[in-house]
């Protein structure tokens, strides 16, 4: 559930938030590095980690601090660390129930809502960074780890805006915490969730 929360706060992609290490983050400056060999387009990338993502992290701490892979799971052995498929099938379970007579009592949180899917939450993320938080569309492109189409763009432009795309994340993680805290009949309780184990 954390990993569908981090998805949300941080407009990852699913793989990035699946194979997260803990020597990728440092908590204390609130950042997470994901280093070239990991990233789709093959550049460095380092996420600005807000008050809320941390603490979805650190709950995680007494669950997999001792290996390398802060979603770590023994069932993928090959890697060591959450499938990409776990997010997906999480988000059936929290849209769909197997048992339809315990449906009908207590239906799944997002029972609904219109279907969507894991890859949908980076989308809506940058929608709301422009949308609702006025962020510039270039610095979006950075945050979401993006390169230029334009190659006149990509050579010249190397611009990181590192100070912004820092504040439009802090901004986010207050906002949805806010959001979702305050208008809890429009959305799943997310401080409910947060604290369950």
């Amino acid at each position: 559930m954390n990993a569908i929360k981090l998805l949300i706060v941080t407009g990852v992609r699913r793989g990035e938030i699946c194979a997260m290490r803990w020597d990728e983050l440092d908590l204390v400056a609130g950042k997470w590095v994901i280093p070239s060999s990991k990233t789709k387009n093959r550049q460095m990338h380092t996420f600005y980690l807000s008050k809320l993502a941390i603490e979805l992290i650190n709950e995680l701490i007494p669950l997999t601090e001792t290996s390398p892979f802060v979603f770590n799971t023994d069932k993928n052995n090959i890697e060591g660390y959450m499938h990409t498929d776990s997010l997906n099938k999480a988000l059936w379970r929290l849209r769909k129930s197997d048992d339809k007579e315990k449906a009908k009592d207590a239906p799944p949180p997002l029972a609904d809502m219109k279907p969507f899917t894991i890859h949908d939450l980076r989308r809506s993320a940058a929608t709301c960074w422009g949308e609702h938080l006025k962020v510039s569309p270039h610095v979006i492109e950075k945050m979401l780890n993006h390169q230029p189409l334009n190659k006149l763009v990509a050579t010249y432009q190397r611009a990181v805006y590192a100070d912004e795309q820092k504040a439009a994340w802090l901004v986010w993680g207050e906002m949805v915490e806010r959001q979702l805290a305050r208008e809890p009949d429009n959305v799943v309780p997310f401080k409910k969730i947060v604290r369950q184990k």
